[in-house]
């Protein structure tokens, strides 16, 4: 070998490279169908108070009955896990007219709102003539066509779908570090900023949509990154953009995201599971801090200084919030949901959290999910309260909850 020519550069590039290529091919699909919650103990949060309970018998059979209806009025390929990853096509099958449905809930329109001079946002709407739009932001390096399953479980509301900078198939990097970047990480580095500038496109994503419709509610449902992007819209602009909001996987900081990603960067692809591999290397600090660089060097993702997200959610003193967390959560630990819990002063806060893994509720517990975020937006605090905890209660109130026909 020519000493002189020798370049250890281009060899710790080749060795990252392997490394994420190796993670990617060992990736498999964790999202399994919808299971039984009736034999499930889930905790319930209401304010302060904790309290473990069973979900009443009654609302979990009508959330199945009222479920399957709708499975039967929708393509089953929406909960398909594997073409859910087809970006592709499920934009074509949530933009094609439903002969069998008049209204054509599941009939998207595309489009696109310009934030400012260099930044367009791609959006996928749904006008079921309602008086609610519901927002919905997905995880990170997630298109908008992954949350494609919301589109089934809330038809009684107008849904937009939307991509984060960086996102989606219509935004192609125009860089060699930003084509490499979404090419294996499934966002372009070089446009996201990380939850530091995303608040102003759903800012402004709301802005144009109650410009164009008179809506007298705004929803929100966010996961994992956009559970922390909602919060910060909500605190920035208190009154004028949501009403209520429903995050799952909300995280406290994001350096501590970053930590997990260095000690085991399997867990930024499959987040449900991570790699043992991954975890064991990952206690050491050579290599913890050769994975960190790597994500700084090579796809300029700095997780170190990333947004103190408490900072949002302790302003959220005047919305309602229905959060979603997991047990098994490898990437967001109970301790860490709590940090987000005890930040919000807002009374009017609950908490669901069952024995799933990572953001696996609204596919894993569909039923229940759609259920619980349907009585959520449709009733008082009080009322929600009552109804997920007294099983007369629900009774009385279960023929009220109907979705489109």
């Amino acid at each position: 070998m020519n000493l002189v020519n020798f370049n250890p550069k281009f060899y710790i590039l080749a060795a990252a490279i392997a490394i994420l290529c190796f993670f990617i091919w060992f990736k498999k699909d964790i999202i399994k169908p919808s299971v039984d919650l009736q034999t499930t103990e889930i905790w319930f949060f209401a304010n302060s108070s904790a309290q473990s309970i069973s979900l009443p018998s009654p609302m979990l059979f009508h959330a199945k009955k009222a479920f399957n209806k709708l499975s039967d009025r929708f393509n089953p390929t929406l909960f398909n896990t594997h073409l859910l990853k087809n970006s592709s096509k499920i934009r074509s099958l949530t933009t094609k007219r439903n002969k069998l449905l008049p209204k054509c809930i599941t009939c998207g329109r595309l489009g696109s709102i310009k934030v400012n001079n260099d930044l367009n946002i791609p959006y996928t709407y749904f006008d079921r003539g309602s008086d609610t739009l519901l927002v919905i932001g997905g995880g990170l390096a997630n298109d908008r066509e992954r949350m494609a399953p919301f589109v089934a479980l809330f038809p009684q509301y107008d849904l937009v779908l939307f991509d984060y900078r960086g996102h989606g198939i219509e935004q192609t990097p125009t860089t060699l570090k930003g084509k490499l970047s979404k090419q294996f990480l499934g966002i372009d580095c070089t446009e996201t900023t990380l939850c530091e500038k995303e608040d102003e496109e759903v800012t402004n994503l709301i802005k144009y949509f109650k410009q164009n419709k008179p809506y007298t509610s705004i929803f929100g449902i966010g996961l994992c990154y956009s559970a922390v992007i909602l919060a910060k819209v909500a605190a920035k602009n208190p009154g004028t953009t949501f009403d209520k909001l429903m995050l799952d996987g909300a995280w406290p900081n994001l350096s501590q995201i970053g930590e997990k990603f260095s000690s085991d960067p399997m867990l930024f692809f499959d987040p449900q599971r991570g790699s043992r591999i991954g975890r064991f290397f990952g206690r050491f600090s050579i290599i913890k801090s050769f994975v960190q660089k790597t994500w700084e060097k090579l796809f300029s993702i700095k997780f170190k200084d990333g947004i103190n997200a408490l900072s949002y959610f302790e302003k959220l003193a005047d919305i309602p919030v229905l959060f979603f967390q997991s047990t098994n959560d490898l990437l967001i630990p109970m301790s860490e949901f709590g940090k987000v819990w005890r930040s919000v002063p807002h009374k009017q806060k609950i908490a669901i959290v069952t024995p799933a893994k990572h953001l696996q509720n609204f596919v894993k517990y569909k039923e229940t999910f759609s259920m619980l975020g349907h009585l959520f937006f449709e009733n008082s605090y009080q009322k929600f309260v009552r109804l997920i905890t007294k099983k007369d209660e629900f009774k009385s109130e279960k023929e009220k909850i109907k979705y489109p026909e």
